[in-house]
């Protein structure tokens, strides 16, 4: 079975999106990334959206985060991309 995400043209100016670039010092196209990489990972290794059991820095490294896993992790929750360890929504 192939694993896929919808990514829809309103994501580049969402305001998560903007919070999490502004939140992490990056630009939009690598806040953009990072959503991806997110939701790939999440497809790959999490229940549902579900991330608990993993640490911050493997969450970080599969979003190939070269900054600090608890900042990136503390900035995804921040702008609302996750609640606690839970991708939200997950659809």
């Amino acid at each position: 079975m192939t694993k896929t995400i919808r990514l829809e043209h309103s994501t580049r100016w969402h305001p998560k999106l903007e919070r999490l670039a502004v939140d992490l010092t990056i630009s939009h196209k690598e806040a953009t990334g990072l959503l991806v990489w997110l939701y790939w990972w999440t497809l790959e290794y999490g229940d549902n959206g579900n991330l608990e059991g993993y640490a911050d820095y493997e969450i970080a490294n599969g979003l190939d985060w070269e900054g600090d896993p608890p900042r990136l992790l503390d900035a995804l929750r921040e702008c609302g991309v996750l609640d606690g360890y839970r991708l939200t929504p997950w659809e």
